[in-house]
């Protein structure tokens, strides 16, 4: 199923809802454990990384409730009469500590710092923005509740605010920016784009996608050659790589030889990259990028640190599967530890 939000508010509502279905199976008063072995926390986000390629497949998202019940199959057991009420024990835990996660100090500074100024300097270039992320959104609704819990758009708000008098902020808001925050965020773009296509058959359109990961730049230009036929030749796709994220940093650290070091530097300068937020204020490099733009701007890993969510949700994931994993098996930590390990092929 895809779901598209109308608006901020409506996809607020939505995370809230879901998170108060979690609630009533919820275990809110948890051990104490220890921090999470690294070979589980590796099994962790390589078993987010398997649910989402499969939801991407058959068209849909991440699925925190299907992530639950195949993590307890293969860390703890199969699920029968004696563990059930136990497993639904574990996976309500897991999504209400998920959307519990306080977002606001993952929010990189560097955005934080810079967003009133790049508001004020590019407000009347770019032709719009979109914040554009996906996650699991129909099935739990913790990326929206992510989104929402990081204040980010409050933020943006604010500095159209501060430039735009007379409620002006609130006509840009309707009128200029767009809450793409999916199952599937490609679908959006594209369903975007048709719609602006259709509007102006005649008229090329630019898009700028700032992002961390490189797949997605080809991901989008696949998915709009996909949808939009002749068209697509309408299209200007510009990439803007952020190397602030966990990719980023990854691609830094694994290239150690002079040829691998030109080969990224290589890469950087194609795809524009930045190492802050900061660097779009150089008008000399960007103004011309964003002049009549239509901006869809990522949110894990650009706006939100992706290393720090993957310890805090890793850190929830953990203890809500030790609450529920030592009374199924009746092991101490230490020795489900060591059968979790020993279950992870």
């Amino acid at each position: 199923m895809h779901m598209q939000f109308r608006n901020f508010s409506e996809a607020h509502r939505h995370a809230k809802d879901n998170k108060r279905k979690a609630e009533p199976g919820a275990e809110r008063e948890g051990g104490q454990f220890a921090s999470v072995d690294p070979k589980i926390f590796k099994y962790f986000f390589d078993h987010q990384s398997k649910i989402e390629k499969e939801g991407e497949r058959v068209g849909s998202g991440m699925d925190y409730h299907l992530y639950a019940r195949n993590l307890w199959e293969d860390l703890i057991g199969e699920i029968d009469q004696e563990n059930e009420e136990l497993f639904q024990q574990f996976k309500n835990t897991m999504i209400v500590g998920l959307h519990e996660i306080d977002m606001r100090p993952m929010v990189y500074g560097h955005v934080q710092e810079n967003l009133a100024q790049l508001v004020r300097q590019y407000i009347g270039l770019i032709r719009h923005i979109a914040l554009w992320s996906t996650g699991d959104v129909e099935a739990t609704g913790y990326q929206v509740g992510k989104i929402s819990s990081s204040q980010i758009i409050k933020d943006f708000h604010k500095a159209l605010k501060a430039e735009l008098p007379n409620g002006q902020a609130g006509d840009f808001m309707r009128e200029k920016t767009s809450y793409f925050v999916a199952d599937n965020k490609f679908a959006s773009l594209s369903n975007y784009v048709v719609g602006e296509i259709d509007k102006n058959p005649n008229k090329d359109l630019k898009i700028v996608i700032i992002e961390d990961s490189k797949k997605n730049f080809d991901k989008v230009k696949e998915t709009l050659a996909r949808n939009l036929g002749e068209y697509a030749s309408r299209v200007q796709v510009i990439p803007i790589w952020v190397t602030y994220s966990r990719e980023g940093t990854q691609d830094e650290e694994k290239a150690v030889t002079p040829e691998e070091k030109d080969k990224l530097a290589e890469t950087k300068s194609t795809l524009n990259a930045i190492h802050s937020f900061a660097e779009l204020l150089d008008e000399p490099r960007f103004g011309s990028v964003l002049q009549d733009a239509h901006v869809f701007v990522d949110f894990d890993g650009v706006i939100g640190n992706n290393i720090a969510m993957r310890e805090e949700q890793a850190r929830v994931i953990y203890g809500a599967l030790m609450n529920a994993g030592i009374k199924a098996t009746g092991l101490s930590e230490k020795e489900l530890v060591e059968k979790i390990k020993d279950n992870i092929t």
